[in-house]
């Protein structure tokens, strides 16, 4: 049946644009369209029933708002097979992502096999495309929801079932003594895909082996440690699998561990678990736990060390797990200390220092600092491949005080942390008002030349491509306009929060005091600086506090307003200390009531 183009269309024409003026909403997130259309035999061919197809989707399309963007036509194709040139131009398509939402004038237009349908159809999907069927939504109508929900059964089952098959075929070839390579990589090995003739293997590389082999040698002489074998391999220019310089201590470590080296590999090890938090209430997900050991399958490969070098190593490594650890002291500020000149973050260290008196006695006392994360490289890499970093060591007491005392001095004085709030500039709030009366009317011209470009193209005055062009143009000075207005309501938003950030501010410093005097041990302290300061940014003896004050009563990330507060370590006050102050662990001893750490003890060593 041929189209009438008279004075039908052109009613229908005026229902589409009515509705429309009604129901556009001009913004950027306008959703691209793509239609297909198809018809089969020659007879609709020569009668143009596809244009009867077009113009309803079209109608459909401007309806909704949307914007055509490609019309995907199969003329005289059948819908009994999936092999159709539009439709697989569609379908290569959905990768691209040139169109959000697709339109089809009937569900039989997608194809007559209801089996052919829900490939078309898992594939838009699996894509994030919306689907329109007949004006209606695919996923909101109800009729559809429960083929979704077979759709999805059905293809969860099947990975299930193929997951498991390749298990069981794993599982055999490994229990036959046949290698898998499991994704996993082994130093001084090559691993050799299967052929139609030869299984998969292991071959030892020799040139990598020559290091797997220095490497237990050096550890078992007892004369080097992990740190000193990798520097040793990066001076010596040994290649990581990767082909990188740096070598870690924990890659050595797993290394020696790992019996493949002595001719077996060990399969199954692993099992996914569900985690839970450690209220047993939450899920944290899977995690990999060690099966049992009658579970491992056992694979033999080619050795590379021996069996008595292997255990020389595993019972040096023994003895290094059971050796005395000084057990770790948490510091006042740790995990807050920022290195400005890397980045990284400042840990806490502590370690003795004998001091000998005139009179041969001998004192033991302990330095606590904070050192850059940095530093860990120097003793760790070849110090001729990492940049070390050259920030200063301080020692904890110091620090600690000298960030109490900022804190006494700026963070509990409102007019002081007022003056380190940033982006509190004062603006010009007569001429926002006027700004955002200018954007309100050029907003407003837009939405109708956004109107009639619509109008234009849908009594088909403008072509699809003219249609397109205008909408581009139409939202690049909507995005500008959009940005103009963000900058002056946050302008008028600054000027109204003046008066609520003095109080802010005062309520923040009175609270802030009030508890900080009845901090009366070292958690309490720890809180404190914790619900006080995001971190503590150090350089060369210069520090900067850097926190937030809640802006009003609740507080919320947009809600907050920054603080930096900005001090330096008196140099002249830490040459005047005496020495023996210098190397004692003193924990903020002018913060009272309370102190965390003892005072360690002048009797002469043992």
């Amino acid at each position: 049946m041929a189209l009438d183009t008279g004075s039908e269309s052109n009613a229908d024409h005026s229902r589409v644009l009515a509705a429309n003026r009604e129901s556009i909403v001009t913004s950027k997130s306008m959703k691209r369209a793509a239609l297909y259309a198809r018809v089969s035999t020659e007879t609709q061919q020569k009668e143009r029933t596809i244009e009867s197809q077009l113009f309803e989707l079209k109608k459909q399309i401007v309806a909704a708002g949307h914007m055509l963007v490609k019309e995907y036509t199969d003329d005289g194709y059948s819908g009994k097979y999936l092999d159709r040139p539009a439709l697989d131009e569609l379908r290569t398509a959905l990768k691209a992502d040139t169109f959000d939402v697709v339109y089809f004038h009937a569900v039989d237009r997608i194809a007559r096999e209801p089996i052919h349908q829900n490939i078309i159809v898992g594939e838009l999907l699996k894509h994030k495309k919306r689907i329109i069927i007949s004006g209606k939504d695919y996923e909101e109508n109800p009729e559809n929801r429960f083929t979704l929900d077979v759709l999805g059964a059905v293809a969860k089952f099947e990975r299930a079932k193929i997951l498991e098959r390749t298990r069981r075929g794993a599982l055999h070839r490994l229990r036959s003594g046949q290698l898998t390579s499991h994704g996993q990589k082994t130093y001084g090995y090559t691993y050799v895909r299967k052929t139609p003739t030869q299984p998969c293997a292991l071959v030892i590389n020799e040139d990598q082996a020559a290091v797997v082999r220095s490497i237990f040698e050096m550890f078992a002489s007892g004369r080097y440690g992990l740190n000193a074998i990798t520097r040793f391999l990066e001076k010596s220019g040994a290649p990581t699998y990767k082909g990188k310089g740096l070598w870690y201590a924990q890659n050595v470590r797993f290394m020696l561990q790992n019996p493949t080296y002595v001719g077996t590999r060990y399969f199954n090890r692993l099992a996914s678990v569900n985690d839970v938090s450690g209220d047993g209430k939450r899920p944290k997900g899977n995690k990999r736990v060690l099966r049992d050991r009658e579970d491992w399958i056992a694979v033999k490969v080619p050795a590379i060390v021996s069996q008595e070098l292997f255990d020389k190593v595993q019972e040096r490594l023994r003895i290094v797990r059971e050796r005395y650890r000084q057990p770790a002291v948490p510091h006042l500020l740790g995990g807050l200390v920022r290195c400005v000149e890397c980045g990284r973050m400042y840990s806490s260290s502590r370690f003795y220092v004998p001091r000998e008196h005139p009179s041969g006695k001998v004192s033991v006392y302990h330095r606590a600092v904070y050192r850059c994360n940095r530093h860990l490289n120097d003793n760790t890499h070849d110090p001729a491949r990492v940049k070390p970093c050259r920030n200063s060591v301080i020692a904890t007491h110091i620090l600690e005080n000298t960030v109490v005392d900022i804190i006494r001095d700026v963070m509990f004085d409102a007019g002081k942390l007022g003056c380190c709030i940033e982006g509190t500039d004062r603006a010009d709030d007569g001429s926002a008002a006027r700004e955002l009366a200018r954007i309100a009317g050029e907003t407003k011209r837009l939405d109708e030349e956004r109107r009639q470009n619509i109008e234009l193209y849908a009594t088909e005055q403008r072509t699809a491509t003219e249609y397109l062009n205008v909408n581009i143009a139409l939202d690049e000075v909507l995005d500008r306009l959009k940005r103009e207005k963000a900058d002056a309501a946050s302008t008028l938003r600054e000027a109204a929060a003046r008066d609520v950030l003095g109080a802010s501010i005062r309520h923040f410093c009175a609270t802030a005091r009030v508890r900080f005097e009845e901090c009366a041990d070292f958690d309490a302290k720890r809180r404190f600086l914790r619900d006080h300061i995001d971190r503590i940014m150090f350089n060369h003896g210069k520090i900067a506090l850097v926190g937030s004050v809640p802006l009003g009563s609740v507080a919320t990330k947009e809600t907050e307003l920054h603080f930096r507060i900005e001090g330096e370590i008196d140099r002249a006050t830490i040459r005047s200390k005496s020495l023996r102050r210098l190397w004692r662990d003193e924990r903020s001893t002018s913060w009272v009531p309370g102190t965390h750490a003892e005072e360690p003890s002048d009797e002469p060593a043992a």
